[in-house]
């Protein structure tokens, strides 16, 4: 029997990752300035330079929406590639050292801001949009549940931890990012020196 072995291309790997992209790209510009529902798939296709088959094969459109926000949220690493990162240990009682955190977080959430706005108003009027930003926030509650767990899971009720991980999931949001910086005119250090001391006072409760 022949051996079937799988066949490594690093350069055609690289030229599909390149055409995703390309494609996500396309996308998150047309979400963000033509809305999801005046955004279709032909559109993409033309924006990123590909065929509308190509697109398909990313899709459906949601799924883009969802790379969209990703790609424009996540850092990337040196090859391009979408990584979530990691949480450094931080002295939270501290607002200077919870700082050092939140920096680079806002700094995400000034690149993704126009997404997430194109996320709100995709749910509005699509229910697979709806039903993935009430997944994004439930993975953002949480995760950030699950970070306080790990720092005081023995020191205070499932009740209070939850409590705190709901007041944290909206100080660190885009929705409480967009509402001081582009509503009311804060500055993003401005944003970030109430947020630190906002999540130090919630956690002195635990």
């Amino acid at each position: 029997m022949a051996d079937k072995r799988s066949y490594h291309s690093p350069a055609r790997e690289g030229a599909a990752l390149l055409t995703r992209h390309a494609v996500v790209d396309a996308a998150a510009e047309l979400f963000e300035t033509q809305g999801y529902g005046g955004t279709t798939m032909r559109s993409i296709a033309k924006r990123a330079g590909v065929s509308v088959e190509t697109v398909n094969a990313l899709g459906p459109k949601v799924q883009l929406l969802r790379s969209a926000f990703e790609r424009r949220f996540l850092p990337s690493s040196p090859d391009g590639r979408m990584t979530a990162g990691s949480v450094p240990e931080v002295d939270v009682s501290d607002s200077a050292s919870v700082r050092q955190v939140l920096g680079p977080l806002i700094r995400q959430f000034e690149r993704s801001a126009g997404m997430h706005r194109a996320l709100g108003a995709a749910a509005d009027i699509d229910a697979a949009a709806r039903r993935l930003v009430d997944d994004l926030r439930d993975a953002q509650r949480q995760q950030i549940y699950g970070l306080i767990d790990r720092q005081f899971g023995k020191t205070s009720t499932t009740e209070a931890k939850l409590k705190v991980a709901d007041a944290l999931a909206y100080t660190l949001s885009h929705g409480a990012y967009d509402h001081f910086v582009r509503a009311c005119g804060w500055s993003s250090v401005e944003y970030e020196a109430w947020a630190a001391d906002t999540v130090v006072e919630h956690l002195r409760t635990l």
